[in-house]
Protein backbone atom coordinates (compact mmCIF):
# COMPACT_ATOMS: atom_id res chain seq x y z
CA UNK A 1 0.00 0.00 0.00
CA UNK A 2 1.48 3.46 -1.01
CA UNK A 3 -0.42 6.65 0.89
CA UNK A 4 0.22 9.97 -0.21
CA UNK A 5 -1.02 13.92 1.05
CA UNK A 6 0.14 16.89 -1.07
CA UNK A 7 -0.86 20.22 -2.16
CA UNK A 8 -2.24 19.51 -4.92
CA UNK A 9 -3.30 16.19 -6.31
CA UNK A 10 -4.67 16.80 -10.33
CA UNK A 11 -6.63 13.70 -10.07
CA UNK A 12 -8.82 15.00 -13.32
CA UNK A 13 -5.74 14.34 -15.72
CA UNK A 14 -4.87 11.02 -15.36
CA UNK A 15 -8.70 9.18 -15.17
CA UNK A 16 -10.25 7.70 -18.00
CA UNK A 17 -13.41 6.08 -18.41
CA UNK A 18 -13.37 2.27 -20.47
CA UNK A 19 -16.31 2.39 -23.03
CA UNK A 20 -19.49 0.33 -22.20
CA UNK A 21 -19.05 1.02 -18.35
CA UNK A 22 -21.83 1.41 -15.93
CA UNK A 23 -22.33 5.33 -14.43
CA UNK A 24 -20.71 5.01 -11.10
CA UNK A 25 -23.14 4.75 -8.20
CA UNK A 26 -22.81 6.26 -5.07
CA UNK A 27 -22.44 3.81 -2.06
CA UNK A 28 -24.64 5.88 0.43
CA UNK A 29 -24.94 3.54 3.19
CA UNK A 30 -25.49 6.38 5.99
CA UNK A 31 -29.00 7.80 5.02
CA UNK A 32 -27.74 10.88 3.92
CA UNK A 33 -28.49 12.45 0.57
CA UNK A 34 -25.65 12.55 -1.90
CA UNK A 35 -25.48 14.20 -5.48
CA UNK A 36 -24.94 11.76 -8.25
CA UNK A 37 -22.69 12.30 -11.34
CA UNK A 38 -24.47 11.80 -14.27
CA UNK A 39 -22.38 8.94 -16.30
CA UNK A 40 -22.23 11.78 -19.62
CA UNK A 41 -23.15 15.15 -20.57
CA UNK A 42 -24.85 14.33 -24.31
CA UNK A 43 -24.61 17.00 -26.82
CA UNK A 44 -28.37 18.21 -26.74
CA UNK A 45 -27.57 19.19 -23.49
CA UNK A 46 -24.28 21.46 -24.89
CA UNK A 47 -25.09 25.01 -25.70
CA UNK A 48 -22.34 26.96 -27.05
CA UNK A 49 -22.43 30.59 -28.26
CA UNK A 50 -19.62 31.16 -31.11
CA UNK A 51 -17.97 34.11 -31.74
CA UNK A 52 -19.41 36.47 -34.10
CA UNK A 53 -19.46 35.13 -38.14
CA UNK A 54 -17.54 31.60 -36.67
CA UNK A 55 -19.78 28.30 -36.84
CA UNK A 56 -18.49 25.35 -34.39
CA UNK A 57 -19.54 21.89 -33.57
CA UNK A 58 -18.62 19.88 -30.27
CA UNK A 59 -17.24 16.23 -31.53
CA UNK A 60 -18.74 14.47 -29.14
CA UNK A 61 -20.44 13.78 -25.99
CA UNK A 62 -18.70 14.04 -22.10
CA UNK A 63 -17.97 10.72 -20.41
CA UNK A 64 -17.45 11.03 -16.65
CA UNK A 65 -13.38 10.81 -16.21
CA UNK A 66 -13.30 11.73 -12.47
CA UNK A 67 -15.24 12.62 -8.86
CA UNK A 68 -13.82 15.60 -6.65
CA UNK A 69 -14.35 17.83 -3.87
CA UNK A 70 -14.28 21.71 -3.84
CA UNK A 71 -14.74 24.43 -1.65
CA UNK A 72 -15.91 28.05 -1.54
CA UNK A 73 -17.80 30.21 -4.57
CA UNK A 74 -17.54 27.29 -7.89
CA UNK A 75 -17.19 30.79 -10.70
CA UNK A 76 -13.51 31.42 -8.27
CA UNK A 77 -12.16 27.95 -7.96
CA UNK A 78 -11.87 29.50 -4.65
CA UNK A 79 -10.04 26.02 -3.05
CA UNK A 80 -9.82 22.27 -4.39
CA UNK A 81 -9.60 20.54 -1.43
CA UNK A 82 -6.60 18.10 -1.34
CA UNK A 83 -7.31 14.69 -0.79
CA UNK A 84 -5.50 11.66 0.57
CA UNK A 85 -4.45 8.62 -2.32
CA UNK A 86 -3.78 5.60 -1.98
CA UNK A 87 -2.68 2.81 -4.32
CA UNK A 88 -3.45 -0.68 -3.89
CA UNK A 89 -2.60 -3.05 -6.75
CA UNK A 90 -4.72 -1.68 -9.19
CA UNK A 91 -6.74 -0.04 -7.24
CA UNK A 92 -6.63 3.47 -6.40
CA UNK A 93 -8.67 5.10 -3.38
CA UNK A 94 -9.03 9.34 -3.19
CA UNK A 95 -10.35 9.80 0.46
CA UNK A 96 -11.62 13.64 0.82
CA UNK A 97 -11.52 13.88 4.95
CA UNK A 98 -12.82 16.09 7.28
CA UNK A 99 -15.29 17.75 5.29
CA UNK A 100 -17.17 19.43 7.94
CA UNK A 101 -14.48 21.33 8.92
CA UNK A 102 -14.38 23.71 6.16
CA UNK A 103 -16.78 26.96 6.92
CA UNK A 104 -16.99 27.82 3.06
CA UNK A 105 -19.79 25.64 0.83
CA UNK A 106 -18.64 22.38 -0.44
CA UNK A 107 -19.58 20.92 -3.65
CA UNK A 108 -19.39 17.81 -5.65
CA UNK A 109 -17.03 18.23 -8.85
CA UNK A 110 -18.30 15.66 -11.77
CA UNK A 111 -15.63 16.22 -14.48
CA UNK A 112 -15.85 15.57 -18.10
CA UNK A 113 -13.79 15.05 -20.72
CA UNK A 114 -10.24 15.03 -21.52
CA UNK A 115 -8.60 17.19 -18.55
CA UNK A 116 -11.80 17.81 -17.05
CA UNK A 117 -13.06 20.53 -20.36
CA UNK A 118 -16.20 20.46 -18.99
CA UNK A 119 -17.39 20.27 -14.98
CA UNK A 120 -20.63 19.96 -13.31
CA UNK A 121 -21.23 21.00 -9.72
CA UNK A 122 -23.62 20.09 -6.88
CA UNK A 123 -23.60 21.72 -3.15
CA UNK A 124 -22.77 18.61 -1.00
CA UNK A 125 -25.38 18.78 2.41
CA UNK A 126 -23.61 19.88 5.47
CA UNK A 127 -23.85 16.89 7.10
CA UNK A 128 -21.75 15.12 4.55
CA UNK A 129 -18.54 14.83 6.33
CA UNK A 130 -16.39 12.16 3.63
CA UNK A 131 -16.10 11.49 0.15
CA UNK A 132 -14.32 8.29 -1.17
CA UNK A 133 -13.49 7.70 -4.82
CA UNK A 134 -12.81 4.37 -6.16
CA UNK A 135 -10.82 3.91 -9.48
CA UNK A 136 -9.80 0.92 -10.91
CA UNK A 137 -6.71 0.98 -13.13
CA UNK A 138 -7.45 0.76 -17.13
CA UNK A 139 -3.99 0.75 -18.55
CA UNK A 140 -0.64 1.58 -16.98
CA UNK A 141 -0.84 5.17 -15.28
CA UNK A 142 -4.78 5.66 -15.96
CA UNK A 143 -7.94 4.98 -13.76
CA UNK A 144 -11.20 4.46 -14.27
CA UNK A 145 -13.84 5.85 -11.80
CA UNK A 146 -15.87 2.43 -10.58
CA UNK A 147 -17.97 3.75 -7.66
CA UNK A 148 -18.34 7.30 -5.33
CA UNK A 149 -19.62 7.51 -1.73
CA UNK A 150 -19.91 9.97 0.52
CA UNK A 151 -21.95 10.22 4.18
Amino acid sequence: MHKTTGILVATSMIFLPLPGKTAPSPLDTSGKSVPSCPREVPLKDITVKWPAGWEGEIASSFSLQSVGVIQGAVASHEGDIVPETEKQKAKLVVTYGGLDSFRAQRWLSCNYGHQSLLRLYMKLPANITQCVMEYQQSAPNFYTIERYRCG
